[in-house]
């Protein structure tokens, strides 16, 4: 006589395999599975539940969506599944290509990563000058290509009543993990890093407002920190140049701006565009010769809030080539903070934790 299976067991094999489905990021396969464990009794919450404990989500509130592109982003992280970032290689002196903005690699050069716009301030918003090239991002692929989002400073007009400058940052850090996650980008991006834009370009970034601006600084790092997967560890990033983190931030470079938040340093306007390199259109033997100098010297040298660069703007399209370049030296989908070797101040990371809940919240 055939023994009627256990619908409990039916229920729990279900969400077990729907979970690795979403490990493996096939969001329909998954739904598929949790499907079958709703018919056979599994509650929505049950299955959010399990969505969030595989995650380490839990209480954040992520829909399902964005709680299976975590999972698939964090197995691919850890190596533990068949899902692999797309296959890469570092030129022969140890570095990685990429670009950003509106700019498809050319010219022969590598496209290993991409970090592209998601939007600025409370909103995903595209604009020509920074469009998002999908083309670049499928080039690079999908782990391997970030976003960035333009922060405003405290005195933008984009901040609305009642917010403080340190929740204004939280706020434009929520807004981006939003956008990362279910944006009109998100399908395009699962590089875990985060980078904030902060140039005086942006609206509401006053040269001299040093204390309202740290704050803004200070919000978006910390929030995003917070909100970000803690397995694996994902840091948000900052990218500016040493004269806008002079006149907004720390003058003079005095070092008395340090950022209780380490965060990934993408650093612009040390030699970009220099006279000692080969641009990425140039007729020289190969351009890589010479980035790859002068990267190590800024490794060296560079240093703001005692994080070393780990991105370097060499090349923008200002200068000619059509577009913007970067380089790194570490090949990932979750870039990692680097210190220098003597920092003027130690530093604990903020906790991960649930999320706090701040007035503008509902």
């Amino acid at each position: 006589m055939i023994q009627p299976r256990n619908p409990e067991k039916i229920r729990v094999d279900a969400i077990q395999m729907g979970i690795k489905k979403a490990q493996g990021n096939c969001q329909q396969c998954a739904e598929s599975y949790f499907e079958l464990a709703r018919k056979h009794g599994a509650t929505e919450e049950q299955i959010q539940q399990a969505l969030e404990d595989a995650a380490q989500m839990k209480g954040r509130h992520l829909n399902r969506r964005d709680l299976i592109k975590v999972l698939a982003a964090s197995v691919v992280a850890l190596g533990t599944a068949g899902v692999t970032l797309k296959d890469a290689h570092a030129d022969q002196f140890g570095d990685w290509y990429g670009t950003d903005s509106n700019t498809l690699s050319a010219y022969g050069m590598q496209q290993d990563f991409y970090i592209g716009r998601m939007g600025q301030a409370l909103r995903n918003d595209q604009s020509p000058f920074f469009a998002f090239d999908v083309a670049a991002a499928n080039t690079a692929g999908t782990q391997r290509t970030f976003g960035y989002w333009a922060v405003h400073g405290p005195t933008s007009g984009a901040r609305p009543a009642g917010y403080s400058d340190y929740g204004w940052g939280s706020a434009q850090a929520d807004a981006a993990w939003r956008s990362w996650g279910s944006g009109p980008l998100a399908p395009y991006i699962y590089g875990y890093t985060v980078f904030g834009q902060v140039e005086p370009q942006t609206a509401g970034w006053d040269a001299g407002n040093y204390g309202p601006n740290r704050d803004v600084v200070n919000g978006f790092l910390a929030r995003l920190y917070i909100i970000t997967p803690s397995t694996p560890a994902v840091w948000p990033g900052i990218y500016i140049t040493p004269n806008n983190w002079s006149q907004l931030l720390d003058p003079n470079f005095s070092q008395n701006f340090n950022t209780p938040t380490h965060f990934v340093l993408w650093l612009s306007g040390v030699d970009t565009c220099g006279s000692d390199l080969c641009p990425p259109c140039g007729n020289c033997t190969t351009t890589q010769p010479t980035v790859h100098a002068r990267f190590q010297r800024i490794l060296n040298s560079v240093y703001l809030s005692n994080m070393v660069p780990v991105v370097w703007q060499y090349w923008i399209g200002d200068c000619g080539c059509n577009g913007d370049y970067d380089v790194t030296r570490q090949n990932t989908n979750n870039f990692q903070p680097v210190i220098t070797a003597h920092p003027s101040i130690m530093r604990r990371p903020t906790v991960k934790k649930q999320p706090v809940t701040f007035p503008h919240k509902p």
